[in-house]
């Protein structure tokens, strides 16, 4: 005789493993979504009373995109409309034939999932776009947990490092109506397939990355470098599944630059430069221009982007030094030349590395690093570090929500 087991058994036997395997990224990404919810909806409704956004101001700020008639409906979903979120928005709710020429900068995976997704949420996309960035915040915690797991075989590390990245002070936008958590979801899966050895996969990816944001491209350097390597120890395995992967990375973001072009945008660097206010330098000028910039007029942006690219910078440096991260050039790589993209772009009107605050999240593996930091501190150290950092992105998200600009 033979045994056999029915579809309903073997889905109930994988989703209690995939529970029991992945149970600690799911219930954080829940409760930090909850929490933050519960925290903007309280700053929210304590606030409103007190700021005068009526009528035409209402209109300049959300473009498109109609308010929540009720109080608790702007203290849920209103409070998220910041910046960049309302031309995603925007995008997600007219497409680019109903915005500006300047808003094909940004990219269309992510408001064009939430256009698909805003049938489920009463043609509203706030909410759906609230859905998406929770889902994909989750699936790019779990990708992050697997990652850490594969390469460095420590789960207590890849435990701390799923935790000091969540609660970084400005991850809290891995759960608003942005493009970080799916960004994060497409990036950090191309990085667990490059070490999976899933080039296509891994590819694929990373073109869906390079449809997100246009840091997705840079992924084709450790997917390049990784395939390399893997045929120089390899050299009578098939090359073509490698290069398949590395021809598709840049896909993306080549495509979409390509019908960028067709409705007359330009060159990114042209339009960022004609509707943004930018210029392009070298990531040496850029950063040493920021860094004068923060000393000379010292607001609170620009130190804190200053700030934010120096640790960066030196945490990555240091694990340089570390024999367990200079054995993945892969993941140091990515770090880098994110890094130097940050500072290649300045802005003109306000802080010269503008965003680099919330840029910062995407250098996952710098997060490992400073995982590893972390568990050297004595356990009442390791606690004190997570409450401040708790602390601190529970104040950045209220700033942002009072529209006090964070990144």
């Amino acid at each position: 005789m033979t045994s056999s087991v029915s579809p309903a058994s073997s889905l109930k036997h994988s989703l209690i493993f995939f529970w029991r395997a992945y149970h600690f990224p799911i219930l954080l990404a829940l409760g930090l979504r909850i929490g933050l919810s519960l925290w903007l909806g309280l700053v929210w409704w304590t606030v409103e009373p007190h700021l005068p956004l009526q009528g035409g101001a209402v209109e300049e700020i959300y473009g498109q995109v109609t308010p929540q008639t009720t109080k608790l409906g702007r203290a849920v979903f209103d409070v998220w409309l910041r910046w960049d979120a309302v031309h995603y928005m925007n995008i997600a709710l007219e497409g680019y034939p109903g915005v500006g020429i300047g808003d094909t900068n940004f990219l269309p995976l992510y408001p064009y999932l939430v256009m698909g997704l805003k049938p489920l949420t009463g043609g509203q996309p706030v909410p759906a776009g609230l859905i998406l960035s929770t889902l994909a915040a989750m699936a790019a915690l779990i990708a992050l947990y697997q990652l850490v797991l594969d390469v460095f075989n420590n789960k207590l590390l890849a435990h701390w490092t799923m935790l000091v990245w969540a609660t970084y002070p400005t991850s809290f936008f891995l759960f608003g109506p942005y493009t970080e958590a799916v960004f994060s979801a497409c990036a950090i899966g191309s990085l667990l397939f490059i070490y999976r050895r899933k080039w296509l996969f891994s590819g694929l990816l990373a073109a869906l990355a390079g449809l997100t944001r246009a840091q997705g491209v840079l992924l084709i350097f450790p997917l390049a470098l990784f395939a390399w390597q893997e045929w120089q120890r390899n050299p009578h395995q098939s090359i073509l599944p490698k290069l398949g992967g590395v021809l598709i990375a840049p896909l993306g973001f080549l495509g979409f630059t390509a019908w960028r072009f067709t409705q007359g945008a330009g060159f990114y660097t042209d339009s960022y430069s004609r509707y943004s206010k930018v210029k392009f330098v070298d990531p040496v000028t850029g950063f040493f221009k920021a860094i004068k910039f923060a000393l000379t007029v010292r607001d609170y942006i620009s130190v804190s982007e200053a700030i934010s690219v120096t640790v960066f910078l030196g945490l990555v440096l240091w694990m340089c030094t570390q024999s367990r991260y200079r054995k993945e050039p892969a993941l140091l790589i990515y770090t880098f030349v994110s890094l130097a993209l940050f500072t290649v772009k300045l802005n003109l009107t306000a802080s010269p590395i503008q965003s680099t605050n919330r840029y910062v999240i995407s250098l996952y593996p710098a997060f490992i690093g400073l995982a590893d930091l972390v568990l050297r501190l004595p356990p009442p150290g390791r606690r004190i570090y997570t409450l401040l950092s708790l602390i601190g992105w529970l104040l950045a998200a209220m700033l942002q929500a009072l529209w006090l600009f964070v990144g």
